[in-house]
């Protein structure tokens, strides 16, 4: 009986509790009603691109990048290869196989899916406005930009051998690294740079090569072919303008975690 009653006693308090909380919630929306606003003024029906780090409004491109802090990874001095350009393709809704079918004709080569009905395609650089123009299912066509193929980390690397990251004194890894130090923070690492799945090793081998990069290894599947290199962080935006490449990101460092559970 006890139980029971100390059962119904803690129900009761919390439901005293949400009470309250909805109460308080409803002052204080009565009081600030922007709370609950959204102004849409400058919002768009365009569905937004989620890319790695960064949403994309197509409808506001450009006001969807201010922040991005580095000018010169925003386009690409080598856009085309070969006569094609690689694109980011949004569709108004979900691509349905007839539009896939219809690009496929026009040349287009489809790699992969990025959220909201968004694609990374291989276009023909004489066909890029005509399909915009030709095909109403088509919302956006933009260009994938070099600071999309950057990791958090490697963008978070290349960043700190630019000015002005070495104007100042910084702390890494508990080491203290003055402005003069600019060796230890453009040291070479290893990355991983993942291209398109079509392209030519060889020569995206060479391109690397001619930027001071070291090959450790190249694997190939049907769906990407993957470079390990070990390279200065500052050549990193050079890699991206390089046509072929798709992702940039620093070799995983793996840590054997056994037994660390037992600590917890």
């Amino acid at each position: 009986m006890h139980a029971k009653l100390s059962g119904q006693r803690y129900l009761f308090v919390c439901l005293f509790v949400i009470c309250c909380l909805l109460a308080y919630a409803n002052e204080l929306i009565q009081i600030n009603p922007q709370i609950i606003s959204t102004d849409t003024s400058s919002q768009s029906n365009s569905p937004l691109i989620y890319l790695f780090g960064t949403t994309i409004d197509p409808a506001n491109e450009e006001i969807s990048l201010q922040h991005i802090r580095n000018p010169e990874l925003l386009t690409s001095p080598r856009k085309q290869f070969n006569g094609n350009e690689y694109v980011l393709i949004q569709f108004k809704s979900p691509m349905k196989d007839k539009w896939r079918e219809q690009l496929i004709a026009e040349g287009v080569k489809i790699y992969e899916y990025i959220p909201d009905y968004c694609y990374l395609a291989k276009v023909p650089v004489e066909k890029k406005d005509k399909l915009k123009a030709t095909y109403s299912c088509i919302n956006w066509i933009g260009e994938f930009r070099p600071i999309f193929k950057f990791s958090t980390s490697a963008l978070f690397d290349y960043n700190q051998t630019q000015p002005p990251a070495l104007q100042t004194e910084t702390e890494i890894n508990g080491v203290i690294i003055s402005p003069l130090d600019t060796e230890v923070l453009d040291s070479p690492k290893e990355y991983i740079i993942v291209a398109y799945p079509d392209v030519n090793i060889e020569a995206l081998q060479n391109e690397l090569i001619q930027l001071g990069a070291e090959i450790i290894s190249i694997s190939q599947s049907e769906l990407k072919i993957k470079f390990l290199i070990r390279i200065s962080p500052s050549k990193l935006a050079a890699v991206s303008y390089i046509t072929a490449v798709k992702w940039i990101e620093p070799k995983p460092e793996w840590k054997l975690l056994n037994n660390e559970a037992r600590r917890i």
